[in-house]
């Protein structure tokens, strides 16, 4: 790993201490605050738990900062993503090569191709 991609590894695990802590302090708040005012209701932060857990999941594994978990999914590797683009640069040269052969034959029928 290079320099660059090591500090973006770093900023990466340091940002997910922060989105936990987050986390974890703001539910706490969601909490106390059903227990103060709302004991008698439905236990509402059971939402707020669970759509902010699954975003910090995601996000987690976006970013790699639990390269275990990431490696195993396939939308989450960085090989895949290289692939992906080679993929997509070749089809669009080809889809290039298709279009200028077309417009060459038209325009100039006496030139081979």
């Amino acid at each position: 790993m290079t320099g660059q991609e090591i500090r973006y590894q770093v900023r990466s695990t340091k940002g997910l201490f922060m989105d936990l802590f987050l986390y974890f302090f703001g539910n706490s708040l969601f909490i106390l605050m059903w227990y103060v005012f709302d004991r008698n209701e439905p236990f509402w932060p059971k939402y707020i738990l669970l759509v902010w857990g699954v975003a910090l999941g995601i996000e987690t594994l976006r970013k790699q900062v639990l390269p275990c978990l990431s490696r195993h999914i396939l939308f989450f590797n960085r090989d895949w993503e290289e692939r992906k683009v080679k993929e997509l640069t070749s089809h669009e040269r080809e889809q290039h090569k298709i279009f200028l052969n077309r417009y060459l034959k038209k325009h100039f029928k006496n030139i081979q191709v």
